[in-house]
């Protein structure tokens, strides 16, 4: 089970390696077989199912905002942890605070 000090621990480190625009720190947190859905991932890459699947692909995905000016940065705002079902996470894309959004 999940405890609120590990998740606070894990979002901080998480929210730290995307704001250092590390590839491989970003990566650790993640299995190499992780899947990502987005509907911009139909839009930039023509994608139909708007999936991709294992660290190469979304790797490959993601590098180019980590490049972006201004840079992307991302604000911890909270940390919920549910002991009742499977973790999950969800951030609807106004209440993303950073610049670009839409550069990734």
């Amino acid at each position: 089970m999940i405890d609120q000090q590990w998740a606070q621990a894990f979002a901080r480190d998480w929210i730290a390696s995307w704001n250092a625009h590390d590839m491989d720190r970003i990566l650790s947190h993640y299995t190499d077989d992780f899947e990502m859905s987005s509907p911009l991932i139909v839009e930039r890459l023509g994608l139909p199912e708007g999936k991709l699947k294992g660290s190469k692909a979304v790797s490959e995905y993601w590098r180019p905002g980590l490049s972006t000016r201004p840079p992307l940065q991302f604000e911890l705002i909270d940390v919920l942890v549910h002991h009742k079902e499977r973790p999950r996470s969800e951030c609807p894309r106004r209440q993303l605070r950073r610049s670009n959004l839409d550069a990734v």
